[in-house]
């Protein structure tokens, strides 16, 4: 019986030695600097997903999210997180190869970009999501879809907040002043194209009650419509902004230029007056992130001048 005892004793001590270390193992475990733990996401932290635009990479950028498999080829600056993240190619003409060996869960692309991609992944077997970037609302929806995505949901209902505010500090700095009449182009000076509020710009215009003279114009379904440049004289625009998707030779001086050669264009108040601006494509192409408070702000500073709080 005396022995029986002693050998219970002696497993219960050995067993609380173990536990002890182990105990021991985990706290210094914990006490390590992150930064000396390896760098690596697990099925807990969500999906592997490709971004197929750079506006979807700068989201999942805000959210600080690890697990992306593969980015766009851009000529745009790439967030750091994805520094080494494999390229897939340019988000219209995506490299079916490389997309298939990445073996993502999911492929984010922009909704404007599905009847291409449609085609390109025809029975490929690529589970492709589609997220809406063409608006100021449809953008903080989307942050707020891929935060449920990414279980990032605490960090996107930040960045919505964030955003919101700034939306407001700027409408109210603008409150009781008068819009001018604005133009939005798209394009180079050969091909141009009108923005309505049915684009991404034309809609941060309608949240900061811009006067967009293509409401004036027509009642348009599409983002851009070709330019009546007849009716454009008769609404008189006090200001012309543009975007363009091109190289930086084009720009607003080579505008200025074609305006210079056509008479009809010389008519327009903002050409005689040469309220002519061009819009930044980092801003206004790209970012539908927590960069959107940039472009409002922009915005409100080329329509409306400084404004003091």
């Amino acid at each position: 019986m005396k022995t029986k005892k002693t050998l219970i004793y002696f497993v219960l001590v050995v067993s609380l030695t173990l536990f002890a270390a182990s105990c021991s193992k985990i706290n210094d475990f914990f006490k390590q600097d992150k930064k000396d733990l390896p760098d690596r996401t697990t099925p807990e932290a969500g999906p592997r997903v490709i971004a197929g635009t750079m506006s979807i990479v700068e989201i999942l950028d805000d959210l600080g999210y690890k697990n992306v498999s593969g980015v766009p080829s851009s000529r745009h600056a790439m967030p750091e997180l994805y520094a080494k993240t494999e390229k897939i190619g340019m988000p219209l003409q995506p490299d079916i190869e490389t997309v298939k060996r990445l073996n993502a869960d999911i492929y984010l692309a922009s909704l404007g970009s599905k009847p291409t991609l449609d085609k390109i992944f025809q029975n490929q077997n690529i589970k492709t999501e589609y997220v809406d970037l063409n608006s100021y609302e449809a953008c903080l929806n989307t942050i707020r879809h891929l935060g449920e995505i990414t279980s990032k949901q605490k960090e996107a209902e930040h960045i919505i907040q964030t955003i919101e505010a700034k939306t407001l500090e700027v409408r109210r700095a603008i409150y009781g002043k008068k819009s001018p009449k604005v133009l939005m182009l798209l394009g180079s000076p050969k091909k141009l194209m009108m923005g309505t509020k049915n684009c991404y710009t034309g809609s941060l215009m309608e949240v900061l009650k811009i006067h967009n003279i293509a409401n004036d114009i027509g009642d348009f379904d599409k983002s851009y419509v070709p330019i009546n440049i007849e009716e454009i004289v008769k609404h008189q625009p006090d200001v012309i902004i543009r975007l363009t998707h091109t190289n930086s030779g084009d720009t607003a001086e080579s505008l200025r230029a074609e305006f210079a050669k056509n008479e009809i264009w010389q008519k327009v108040k903002a050409v005689k007056e040469d309220k002519i601006y061009d819009l930044d494509s980092n801003l206004y192409t790209v970012s539908r992130n927590i960069k959107m408070m940039q472009t409002i702000e922009n915005l409100k500073e080329i329509i409306y001048g400084e404004t003091e709080d």
